[in-house]
């Protein structure tokens, strides 16, 4: 029990159709929040559903892809940890979040002579965020040669396995709904990186991000 059921159950439990109707949305959206490169694999064998006239065919395979690949929603009790909520996101705000999350844990990246338009991009990314992140970099360890270069992908890649970090054994579903807005090779790639070694854990991290004005994750 949550100290929100155990407070309040009408209050939790109109919490919990909060979320249902939140996943609901995102799950109607759902071939929006695909990374492209998955699609692209998907439908390869389909070239012709590229076409217009294939939106809405391809959109249907998508969605039933999404289905297979989820097999299940998440649990919405488990969405009482603000940990998981991350999964409500859109997608264009999920990455924002993974990007800030892996750039927080490792605050040293952000005084690293980035690439000009690596450096353009995560500032486009994070908006108002990007600020914050810089205001976390004193005395942060320096990345090693070759992460100068990394895209906002790879930080968004880096992030999702920070988050998964913290989430539970019994949590696959979550990761699964999350791993789908993110590029299969650049997340593989990230998953064994040594490039960024870390100074924080993931919820020091967070924590650092909220004492800042960003609610992370949601």
């Amino acid at each position: 029990m949550t100290a929100l059921s155990m407070e309040s159950p009408a209050a939790y439990s109109a919490q919990l159709a909060q979320w249902a109707r939140t996943l609901a949305q995102r799950f109607s959206e759902c071939v929006d929040g695909i990374d492209p490169h998955r699609q692209a694999q998907l439908l390869a064998p389909w070239g012709s559903l590229q076409t217009s006239a294939g939106s809405a065919v391809r959109q249907s395979l998508l969605r039933h892809w999404v289905q297979d690949v989820c097999e299940a929603w998440p649990d919405l009790e488990r969405l009482a940890d603000p940990w998981t909520r991350l999964v409500l996101l859109p997608r264009d705000a999920l990455m924002t979040h993974l990007c800030g999350l892996a750039l927080a844990r490792r605050p040293g990246a952000l005084r690293c002579c980035l690439d000009a338009q690596v450096r353009a991009d995560l500032r486009r990314t994070l908006g108002e965020y990007f600020d914050i992140l810089v205001g976390l970099g004193q005395g942060g360890t320096a990345l090693r040669v070759g992460a100068s270069e990394w895209t906002t992908m790879h930080w968004s890649c880096l992030g999702y396995h920070d988050w998964a970090e913290e989430l539970q054994p019994a949590d696959s579903v979550l990761r699964r709904w999350v791993r789908l807005a993110l590029s299969p090779t650049t997340l593989a790639c990230m998953g064994v990186t040594t490039l960024a070694p870390a100074d924080l854990t993931p919820r020091q991290a967070a924590n650092q991000l909220r004492s800042r004005g960003w609610s992370w994750p949601c």
